[in-house]
């Protein structure tokens, strides 16, 4: 394994053993994930993206389905995450490199730590705000009319995170931009669960707003939304 790959890959294996509890299968799934986490890497290194992008969305699809709490998992669960993003980066999907990254960074910080810059391009955009996801001015008040939800989409209980009987309320501060898309998320109060919080996320993503309003004219807008979770 180069030294490209070995970056990425030894950020996410690191934790992978103390991710999940200690039985047979579970060390038979941490291998797994070990080595397909392994596999996007080298994906990435080759800059075959679109085959990082599957092995990764797969990877996530599986998580979700057995992955609990845990600071070990959220760590892991990240990385695969800026996997995500850097794929996403490559093939061009600027907001949506940007989405996971902003992700990755709201579900664990350390990903923030990882040094991507010998992904040259696709690392570069991460760190690099399309120009529609420019910071905005601030949080809504004064004569700024409030963005209004158009269309909400209900996220979805993970399986692994339902059978550890993970619930609670996340807070996450997002940017309405000025097409009524929620952009930059960052978490306010997160879940114990990572897999509970991309749910979330996921469904987030997929909200549109009427954007907020200043003077007859569309502004971005900082704003709070909160998702509840109850077992």
């Amino acid at each position: 394994m180069n030294r490209k790959t070995a970056a990425v890959f030894l950020f996410a294996a690191a934790f992978a053993l103390a991710a999940i509890a200690g039985s047979k299968e579970d060390e038979w799934l941490i291998n797994r994930w070990r080595a397909k986490t392994a596999e996007s890497a080298e994906a990435l290194n080759k800059g075959d993206y679109k085959q990082s992008l599957r092995i990764a969305d797969g990877l996530i699809k599986e998580m979700m389905e057995g992955l609990g709490p845990g600071n070990a998992s959220t760590d892991f669960f990240g990385a695969i995450i800026v996997h995500k993003a850097l794929a996403n980066a490559g093939l061009g999907k600027q907001d949506d490199a940007w989405w996971y990254w902003q992700t990755a960074l709201a579900l664990a910080p350390k990903a923030a730590e990882t040094t991507l810059a010998m992904f040259a391009e696709p690392a570069k955009l991460l760190h690099e705000p399309p120009a529609a996801n420019a910071p905005p001015a601030g949080m809504i008040g004064g004569d700024v009319v409030a963005p209004r939800l158009l269309r909400k989409v209900e996220p979805a209980y993970p399986r692994g995170a339902h059978a550890f009987a993970v619930d609670g309320e996340l807070v996450v501060e997002v940017t309405i931009n000025r097409a009524g898309v929620v952009t930059a998320p960052h978490i306010v109060k997160s879940l114990p669960a990572p897999t509970l919080s991309y749910a979330a996320l996921e469904a987030v993503k997929q909200w549109r707003f009427r954007p907020g309003y200043l003077a007859g004219e569309p502004v971005e807008v900082l704003f709070n939304v909160t998702i509840n979770y109850r077992k």
